[in-house]
């Protein structure tokens, strides 16, 4: 992909500008992909769907997921596994798992969250202070329910 964000949304703005004309190579795109609309009008969000089917996609927001994450570094990518494993974006977390499925390993709170029992035990073989330690911005499970029982 080389085309940016900001690209790909004025290609779907031109071609919507392109069907309000009643241009017919346009109709023609949007057809094989869209159905056409009750009241004649197609959305944006038609377009932006077209766009992302026509360079491989199979919605707008796997497209512009792969846009985003594709110039991001390891540690970036962690990041935003983070982000996603937290904020519970199934999608987000199988785009970054797929394109580098070692992405949480040796990272303690990405292991825990995706449930690596395998490489949790192996950590905690050499290192039985990795479940207690603290991972910011947030406190080890066990120690913050112990906590919050017992204060």
């Amino acid at each position: 992909m080389t085309k940016s964000l900001d690209q790909l949304r004025r290609d779907a703005k031109a071609l919507g500008k392109a069907l309000t004309e009643g241009d017919k190579g346009a109709m023609l795109r949007v057809h094989g992909i869209v159905a056409p609309p009750a009241n004649g009008a197609y959305k944006h969000a038609d377009c932006l769907h077209v766009i992302a089917r026509e360079t491989g996609y199979a919605s707008w927001p796997a497209l512009k997921l792969a846009v985003e994450t594709q110039g991001m570094d390891r540690a970036q990518k962690q990041g935003r596994l983070r982000w996603a494993l937290y904020n519970g974006s199934k999608a987000t977390i199988q785009h970054l798992l797929a394109d580098e499925p070692d992405l949480a390993e040796g990272q303690v709170p990405l292991l825990v969250a995706l449930y690596d029992v395998t490489a949790m035990r192996e950590i905690l073989a050499q290192d039985p202070g990795a479940a207690t330690r603290e991972y910011p911005p947030r406190r080890p499970m066990c120690i913050w329910r112990f906590r919050d029982i017992w204060g």
